[in-house]
């Protein structure tokens, strides 16, 4: 069977045909001012979400409800709403691989692993963030934290904080 450039240029002789991804690519990585503010801006309204979010957990919530906040602040914002399929995954769901159902609710000693973003006039925030639902990080948990902020550079005060 014959690749689609070939079938096309039986049908349109007079068309030239080359592979895109050679321009996307060059187009992706270059950014104009104007591209950049809007990528900032859904990176903004992403964090407030994220802030948003961070006073709404507690033991009890359901997943759905914490998505459900994240789209009220997203709106709210003059985003269209989430850039992708938010997960929003306590406990042991947050060990399933793109998991997206959001139907479970966060029990306390629970962490609870949020991949959101925002979009902004076609441009998209991506976070990934995991807080403890109850604002306490356990022994364990902390120390994994801990561990994240050392091995990326930030000082191990970053995540702590006894309550948001």
């Amino acid at each position: 069977m014959p690749g689609l450039s070939a079938a096309a240029s039986s049908v349109y002789p007079l068309h030239h045909y080359e592979r895109l991804a050679p321009l996307m690519h060059r187009l992706r990585a270059i950014k104009s001012d104007v591209e950049i503010a809007l990528l900032q801006e859904a990176c903004k309204i992403t964090e407030k979400g994220f802030r948003r979010v961070l006073g709404f957990v507690n033991p009890g919530v359901m997943e759905y409800q914490v998505e459900a906040e994240y789209l009220h602040e997203f709106m709210f914002n003059r985003s269209k709403g989430f850039a992708y399929a938010p997960i929003v995954a306590s406990g042991g769901n947050a060990c399933v691989l793109h998991y997206v159902t959001n139907d479970q609710e966060c029990r306390d000693g629970d962490l609870l692993l949020m991949d959101v973003g925002a979009e902004y006039a076609n441009y998209n925030g991506d976070m990934t963030r995991t807080i403890p639902v109850n604002g306490r990080f356990g022994q364990r948990s902390g120390g994994c934290m801990m561990l994240c902020c050392v091995c990326s550079g930030r000082p191990a005060s970053c995540c702590v904080r006894a309550t948001w």
